[in-house]
């Protein structure tokens, strides 16, 4: 898998992802939830470090997803991070239209 600098625009939204995930676990109740808020945000710092169209496409298309479904499972709203999510996915979209994450 090929890697390359990660594109700031990019960078600033998985940057404001990990910011909201952090946000979210501190006032999480729910203590599985904030488990798996917290597997899910470990990996970002590392989609900024070795960035890919392949990790991003992940990201975006699969673990985001895993994510939703676990909370919704647990009667929990991610809020913060549905938030993000919703204002980044025009240019999430945007990027991995132009840049498709090709299979390693």
């Amino acid at each position: 898998m090929q890697t390359k600098t990660c594109p700031r625009e990019i960078e600033n939204i998985v940057l404001e992802i990990l910011y909201a995930t952090t946000i979210f676990i501190r006032y999480c109740d729910n203590l599985k939830v904030a488990q798996l808020t917290a597997n899910h945000a470990h990996n970002l710092p590392d989609l900024i470090r070795n960035f890919s169209n392949v990790k991003l496409g992940i990201y975006w298309e699969q673990d985001k997803l895993i994510l939703q479904q676990q909370a919704h499972a647990l009667k929990e709203a991610l809020k913060p991070l549905e938030f993000v999510w919703k204002e980044s996915e025009p240019i999430i979209t945007k990027y991995l239209n132009a840049n498709p994450p090709l299979n390693p």
